[in-house]
């Protein structure tokens, strides 16, 4: 017997405000359709039992896992999570007398702009190549629903981190057969140019010692067993994404994903920097690559499916991507031309990127800072400084031996606090931050409230 069932989701519930969007289209027999500020599932569903109470947990499990991945959907064109939580109401019908969806023109609506096409490619996904996309989908929705757990977004960071990186995990397998292929042709290649130009035997035999010496070259090129961040970044470049300072984020997230996944040591037990945590968070020092990871998981699936949802997103994530170690040793050797580091530039390089790498150098490299500091300080009028943007680095070359230095280090000090007002938390904050990276924040603390009693 056929039964109907009905599931409803109100805006109340759920991040975004459904007057954002308005949709309608039918998946497999099921209507999803706005109205007022519900979303509304509709749909039928065949079972052995005539009697709808003994039926209803049947329906909600046999339909579930369809509503849970049109949820997925619907939440990676909305940028939102959406899950079965989310839901309001449920009915259950036997049906009567069938009826046939009216055939109506599909649509989606967001920000005023029909996407429906976007839509029927991540459908038309669905439907090809199930698993994966339906995976992907939902280890995106998860992980925005982990973040969004709480206030701060830091109960469940950990496991959202890796939910994100599951999907890396799936995507780069999608290339593996390529990328074997490729290192196969080069080994292939290399091989031919040596025998070629050391060999005197002939084709047939040359190409016998090919292929008895391919095997031994990939163990001795270490491409035998193909690591998830070489998958990962080919599958990245494939697709037009990767880029130097991407390649880096790469390094740093798969170096965070080993972290979590295989459980390091807390290394501090005097502070925590804000935002405050309940639990020892691996991924607590590395808060601000969340959302570049967010953002760059949600474009690679878009790829993947073939529609170019989320690149404008990345686009501007890129903008705030740190700078690789190699790029910011290039800037400080003076290798890097018509640049400036007090406006926005092409390698990333800013006041704040010099001060993360400034907390992470050895004292040699610390000293090579500062002079760049104070050569970048001579060129730049103090009156196109921004004092807020150079607060952080400002804090901690305030201990500089260099007297020239340090009287404009204080003079921005005093211009950024006057400028904040809350004040005095601030620079506290700036110390908890330092401090929770075990950064001895002790002569730092004396010079800043000396320069604080003299404003």
């Amino acid at each position: 017997m056929n039964f109907n069932y009905q599931y409803i989701f109100e805006s109340d519930d759920i991040d975004k405000d459904f007057s954002e969007f308005t949709c309608y289209f039918i998946f497999e027999g099921i209507e999803i359709f706005t109205q007022e500020n519900n979303l509304i599932f509709k749909g039928q569903i065949e079972l052995d039992g005539t009697n709808v109470t003994d039926t209803t947990t049947e329906i909600t499990a046999k339909s579930r896992l369809k509503v849970i991945a049109l949820l997925d959907v619907i939440s990676f064109l909305i940028g939102t999570p959406i899950t079965v939580y989310n839901m309001n109401t449920s009915n259950f019908s036997k049906v009567i007398n069938e009826i046939v969806p009216l055939q109506k023109e599909h649509y989606f609506i967001y920000n005023n702009i029909n996407i429906i096409n976007d839509l029927d490619k991540i459908l038309e996904s669905l439907t090809k190549d199930r698993f994966l996309t339906a995976s992907v989908l939902d280890k995106w929705n998860k992980a925005n629903f982990l973040r969004k757990s709480d206030d701060s977004s830091v109960l469940y960071i950990d496991e959202a981190i890796l939910n994100y990186l599951h999907i890396f995990e799936l995507l780069s397998d999608t290339v593996k057969g390529d990328y074997k292929a490729k290192i196969d042709n080069e080994i292939n290649r290399l091989l031919k140019i040596f025998f070629d130009r050391t060999s005197f035997d002939t084709d047939d035999k040359i190409k016998e010692r090919i292929k008895g010496k391919k095997e031994l070259t990939k163990e001795i090129l270490e491409v035998k067993f193909l690591s998830f961040k070489d998958k990962l970044k080919y599958f990245l470049k494939s697709n037009g994404l990767l880029d130097e300072d991407t390649s880096f984020l790469v390094d740093n997230l798969i170096k965070l994903r080993n972290d979590i996944a295989h459980g390091r040591m807390i290394r501090n037990m005097d502070v925590m920097a804000y935002p405050l945590t309940p639990f020892y968070n691996t991924s607590a020092k590395e808060g601000d690559l969340v959302n570049p990871l967010r953002v760059l998981t949600a474009v690679s699936i878009s790829k993947y499916i073939g529609i170019n949802l989320w690149q404008n997103e990345w686009e501007e994530e890129k903008v705030l991507l740190q700078p690789s170690d190699t790029i910011i040793k290039k800037y400080l050797d003076n290798e890097l031309l018509n640049f400036n580091i007090n406006s926005e530039n092409k390698f990333n390089i800013n006041w704040y990127s010099l001060f993360r790498f400034y907390i992470a150098g050895n004292s040699k490299m610390k000293r090579k800072i500062e002079q760049k500091v104070e050569s970048e300080l001579k060129t730049i009028p103090f009156e196109e400084l921004s004092a807020l943007d150079m607060y952080e680095l400002a804090i901690v070359l305030s201990t500089t031996q260099d007297e020239q230095l340090l009287s404009i280090i204080k003079k921005i000090i005093k211009n950024a606090i006057r400028q904040i007002e809350s004040w005095s938390g601030n620079y506290k904050d700036i110390f908890n931050y330092l401090e929770s990276r075990n950064y001895n924040t002790t002569e730092i603390q004396k010079v800043v409230k000396d320069i604080i009693k003299q404003i």
